[in-house]
């Protein structure tokens, strides 16, 4: 009889130490969010991740009865705003809006000066949407006069090693990436033209100073006025806007999935509930149909589960590594 009021009293014991365990994490999933939560940008006003965070919280502001505000913390390329939420109490009302360079590319190219660990510091949460570029010639420009296809481009390149350019936003840009990779993959061999931001490497293939950048969704008006021509998609899925024009992987150049993104990222010790609910509630964002139509103007709309945004950024991490050492890539 002892013996079986022993075994109880262990059981019950037990039973209350798993709830007790279990209470935080339920807890957290009821009550979050129950303030106002910052949504920490690191670019200014106006851009592609700034807008998509902007709309993005409006959105939450509604579904989930409390207020999502977007906080900006500008500079080095969004390593500022890491460095903040990284330190942020973790409960889920800090969350770091970034692109995929903060998370992937930076501690690549600042390794030795660079203050966080993506890995070890940030819990991803959430993707909101994808931002492919286009590979794109000047209509205008004698040397691409027979290039309508990537395969033509690879060809000439091969005909004339070193003497095709390339314009890209910057050393280390991803518009210069999405070229070295390319270049690895066809066997060819370009000369780099960097330029300070996107708009200004677009106004170099605009004025032929260039033979093709990589470029953003906002090269678009130029493909539709015909002043240049697109040749490929850098992501591994075709843009709706561009139905005809094939991705560099379905050219046959490999597993080429060179795009930025915009996710969701949480100081790494956030309870797992919290991660999910924010999940969720992105997740059913996505699907709404106004507020995809809005984030589809700075790219196509992405959804993924934490595990699967975790493996991207793994995938990505591990192949800029190759490539930046690849092609001596250095930030001064």
């Amino acid at each position: 009889m002892i013996a079986s009021f022993v075994h109880q009293l262990k059981f019950a014991v037990t039973a209350v130490a798993c709830c007790a365990a279990l209470a935080p994490v339920a807890h957290a999933q009821d009550s979050y969010p129950s303030r106002p939560t910052r949504l920490v940008v690191g670019f200014s006003p106006g851009g592609p991740v700034d807008v998509g965070a902007r709309l993005l919280g409006e959105h939450l502001s509604r579904t989930m009865g409390t207020t999502f505000l977007v906080e900006n913390r500008v500079g080095a390329n969004a390593m500022i705003a890491a460095e903040s939420v990284k330190r942020a109490a973790p409960d889920g009302y800090t969350v770091f809006v970034s692109s995929s360079s903060a998370i992937t590319l930076s501690p690549v190219l600042h390794k030795n000066t660079i203050r966080y660990n993506p890995e070890e510091d940030f819990a991803p949460v959430a993707t909101i949407m994808e931002m492919p570029l286009i590979l794109v010639v000047n209509n205008n420009d004698p040397k691409m006069k027979s290039v309508r296809t990537l395969q033509d481009l690879v060809e000439l390149a091969k005909k004339n090693p070193g003497q095709i350019t390339y314009g890209s936003a910057g050393p280390g840009n991803i518009t210069q990436i999405a070229f070295e990779v390319l270049s690895s993959r066809a066997g060819i061999q370009m000369v780099h033209i960097p330029y300070k931001g996107t708009a200004s490497a677009q106004s170099a293939i605009l004025a032929n100073e260039v033979n093709m950048v990589f470029d953003s969704l906002s090269v678009m008006a130029h493909i539709k006025s015909g002043a240049v021509r697109p040749l490929a998609i850098s992501s591994n899925r075709r843009l709706a806007e561009l139905p005809d024009v094939p991705t560099v992987q379905e050219a046959g150049y490999g597993d080429f999935n060179v795009a930025s993104w915009v996710g969701l990222f949480v100081p790494k010790a956030t309870p797992r509930a919290v991660i999910e609910r924010l999940n969720q509630e992105v997740d059913g964002a996505l699907k709404d149909k106004e507020l995809a139509a809005k984030l589809t103007v700075q790219g196509p709309v992405l959804a993924m589960s934490p595990e699967e945004f975790q493996q991207r950024i793994r995938k990505e991490s591990a192949e800029l590594v190759e490539v930046v050492e690849k092609a001596n890539i250095s930030i001064n």
